[in-house]
């Protein structure tokens, strides 16, 4: 740092003017061909770019910030509705997966796992365990409840139901047969007069066998 410290006066200045401080160190003389030479190291030092200064990052950073949050708010109001409906319909699968049902299977009964009512036209149900139990062997109740299905909290229970179905068929089988076999009433032959008579009346038995009654609607 060089103070200088002058006197402003009238008239011619006395005394020789005097360099002071760096100044003093320059040589005035040759002050033009320093500062070419100077001038040419200074081309031949390579430029370095400066570093961008805080205004400007702070100018371009929250728009980079922004446009990464609008992907992300699009891409999230994308996936999540699709994995919520995901999510539900393999809930909902798995949940009617665990359900059984005996009902038609052709002309006979079987066990199926799964829900009757198909969603969206694809079907919920298959067939695990086929029986040769005919559904017209049935009570007429009971034909129009596996018609209708038989639902099951699980697989024991819809088995406990179609063995019930198998008696209640036995049962209409027998009374069925019983009825067909059961024989008609025939008349019997008794003597009106004396012994030596030879004239008999035909009278029919007043006690004939009676038919079996259904206990089931068969």
């Amino acid at each position: 740092i060089t103070i200088i410290i002058a006197d402003v006066v009238e008239g011619e200045a006395e005394g020789e003017p005097q360099i002071l401080g760096a100044a003093e160190l320059i040589d005035v003389a040759n002050f033009n061909a320093e500062s070419t030479l100077v001038q040419k190291v200074a081309d031949q030092v390579p430029t370095i770019q400066a570093a961008p200064v805080e205004g400007e990052v702070a100018r371009y950073s929250p728009t980079t910030k922004r446009h990464g949050f609008a992907w992300l708010k699009v891409l999230a109001a994308v996936l999540v509705p699709l994995l919520v409906i995901s999510g539900g319909g393999f809930l909902w699968y798995s949940y009617t997966q665990e359900q059984y049902y005996v009902g038609p299977h052709d002309q006979y009964l079987g066990i199926y796992q799964g829900i009757a009512e198909p969603t969206f036209g694809l079907p919920l149900s298959h067939l695990v365990q086929p029986d040769a139990t005919l559904i017209s062997d049935l009570p007429t109740y009971y034909q129009e409840q596996v018609q209708q299905t038989i639902p099951a909290s699980s697989l024991d229970g819809a088995r406990a139901t179609l063995v019930m179905l198998q008696e209640k068929a036995a049962e209409c089988i027998q009374i069925r047969n019983s009825a067909t076999a059961s024989p008609s009433p025939s008349p019997s032959i008794s003597p009106t007069g004396p012994t030596s008579s030879t004239s008999a009346e035909v009278s029919a038995d007043p006690s004939p066998t009676a038919t079996p009654t259904a206990s089931v609607d068969c």
